[in-house]
Formats: C-alpha cells, structure tokens, sequence
C-alpha cells in the first residue's frame, strides 16, 4: 500500500497587531523574491559595467570640480578623463571577487582602463559616480519597474487567460485584489517585457551601453531566483495543481485551489521550483561567459525554461476557463511564442555587442 504525503498548511503566516490583517505566506515569498533579485541585479549589472569602464556624462555629479581651465567643455573634460584610461595603472587593484573576476574575463586594455577608472574614481571622489554607484542606482530603478510590471502583467494575464471576463467587467475592483491569488507567469513576462522597454526608454542616455536585449540577459538570473520562491508559494497555497497520479511521491493536497477533490497529484509546483533553482545554477555559473553576444542568456532563458513549461503543463490541472477538454492547455499555447523568441535571440545576435565582447 503507498503511503501519500498529505499536505494542509496554514497560508497564513502570522496576523499584524492590532490591524488583526493576515499576511500570507505567499506574499511573503513573493517580496522575498523581489528583494533578494534587486541584489542579485546589482551584482551582475556591476559586473557587466566592468566591460564599459568609460566615463560619460551621466558619471559626473560636480563639474566644477572636474573642470581643469575655464573653457573647458564637457566633451573636452571626458575625453581628457577617457584619455586618462589608458596610462599605465600607476597601481594594481587591491584583492577581491571583482578584481578576479576583472582579470579573468575582461581583455588586457579592458583590464587596465578598469583600474585607472577605479583610481580616478578615489581621486575624484564625490565628484563622480563610482561603478558600484551606478549598478546600484540602475538596479534600484529597474527594480521597481519589474515589480510594477511583473504584478500587474501577472494579474492582468490571469484574467484574460485564465478566468471569465465578464465577472471583472462587473466587479472591477476584484482585479486589484492578488492577495486572493490569481497570477499567471506568462502574463507577467509580458508586463515585465512592458515595464523593461519603458525603462529602456527612460534610461538609454544615461546608460548608452544597455539595450532592450541586454537588459532581459540580466534579468534572467533574478526572474530564476524569484520564481523559485513563487513557486513554494503555490505549493504552500495548494494551487497549480498536478494531475491525478498513483506515483509514491504524490501528494495529497487536503483543501485544494478551485474546489478540486483532494486526491494524490503531481506536487507540479515542486517540479517547476526544482527546474528553475538547477537553471539559476546553471545560469549564474555560465553568465561571464554567456554575457556577449548580447541576447544569449536571454535566448537560452526562453528556450529552456518554456520548453520544460511546454511538458510539464502535461502533469498539470487545466486551470483556463477557456480551454476546457483540449489536447493542449493555456500554459502550453502560451509557452510557444516564448521558445520562438528564444530561437530568435539566439539566431539574430546583437552584433555590435558582439563586437565589443571581442575588444
């Protein structure tokens, strides 16, 4: 006889005093993911401003105090100070992971106007902003787009993939409500992909040497993170769930999302989590030498995680309103324009970032 793992946990973390609010597990993993993928993005954004070294215009915080005569302009300061790059280091950068990892990626005239901009960066001081300045600022304002983005993309495909339209055409205020579930993964890629060109847009000046393309390569690895701790969330709350299965590790879910009977399933939100925590290894491993030709994490991203989303919707529950008894569910239709996408990136490279990787 097989012995099932019954699974009922309380989705309620623990209730604000005096407000006497439920704060829910999910939420609380879903913020996590947040939090801890704006680190995640300020690491790898710094590590990718190594390759551009540059000072331009958005570096300079006192003009006055880079000024070296009256009329000098601000072309003629920057060249003077990009000139400055290429002198012989006067001295080395002290130990680190980013001085190893500089030196190990970065070619030998990247390397070297690396540590110049770093030396000039303690001479200057507040007059310039630092790289670790710059990754932080980028990554603070990227961050709150994404999560923007993300929520509403989410919140919004889960209605129109999902659920009756009608119902939020006459409760419009239900939308707003994702503490009482319903988000779907495809729809917040697409208020993610919304959110990221608005970004894009904003900040192309400010930073000359990011794309829409490259932005997405470096959201990669915090997306994994995140989606990690989404998917425990939805296990926690019993939804997404598998299909029926007599498999000894099923599990049996005792008060199910949706009203379905509590029967042994496939915990398919652990499979999901299982993929992309391998796939955030993978990714954070191989993303010095992934990073160029730009769209090549991105392109890798899409095929591999849609693919695995592609076949493991076969060992889930149906959960679109509008696809009822069809050989393929919503996920698996949505899954294939993102693994084209995926083939895409891969195929038509960025060849001026290509270019640079070569430099």
């Amino acid at each position: 006889m097989i012995s099932y793992i019954y699974w009922d946990p309380d989705p309620v973390a623990f209730r604000l005093p005096f407000f006497d609010h439920p704060v829910v597990w999910y939420g609380i993993l879903f913020a996590l993911g947040f939090f801890v993928g704006f680190y995640l993005l300020q690491f790898l954004f710094r590590r990718f401003l190594c390759f551009y070294p540059e000072f331009t215009e958005a570096d300079i915080v006192d003009w006055e105090k880079i000024f070296q005569r009256k009329r000098e302009t601000k072309e003629d300061a920057l060249n003077r100070l990009n000139q400055e790059l290429d002198e012989k280091p006067k001295n080395e950068l002290p130990p680190s992971f980013l001085f190893q990892f500089s030196k190990r990626f970065l070619s030998e005239e990247k390397f070297r106007r690396l540590k110049n901009r770093i030396r000039l960066e303690k001479t200057l001081g507040s007059a310039v902003r630092s790289l670790k300045t710059r990754s932080k600022l980028f990554s603070e304002r990227l961050t709150i787009y994404m999560s923007i983005g993300a929520v509403a993309g989410a919140r919004l495909g889960h209605i129109l993939f999902y659920e009756k339209w009608t119902y939020y055409l006459m409760h419009p205020l239900m939308i707003f409500k994702t503490w009482e579930g319903g988000l779907a993964s495809h729809g917040a890629v697409i208020g993610i992909f919304i959110a990221m060109t608005l970004f894009y847009l904003r900040s192309r000046k400010e930073y000359p040497m990011i794309s829409i393309v490259r932005i997405i390569d470096l959201l990669v690895i915090p997306s994994l993170y995140a989606a990690v701790l989404i998917r425990f969330g939805n296990f926690i709350n019993q939804e997404i769930l598998g299909t029926v299965t007599a498999s000894s590790w099923a599990v049996v879910f005792g008060n199910p999302a949706g009203g379905l009977p509590p029967l042994p399933r496939h915990p398919a939100q652990l499979y999901e989590a299982f993929f992309y925590f391998l796939s955030f290894l993978v990714f954070f491993r191989f993303f010095p030498k992934w990073l160029f030709p730009a769209g090549k994490i991105a392109g890798i991203f899409f095929i591999s995680t849609f693919t695995f989303r592609f076949f493991v919707e076969f060992v889930k529950e149906e959960q679109s309103f509008h696809l009822a008894n069809h050989f393929l569910t919503m996920g698996q239709y949505l899954s294939i324009p993102y693994i084209l996408i995926g083939v895409a990136f891969l195929l038509v490279p960025n060849r001026r970032m290509e270019h640079l990787s070569k430099n």
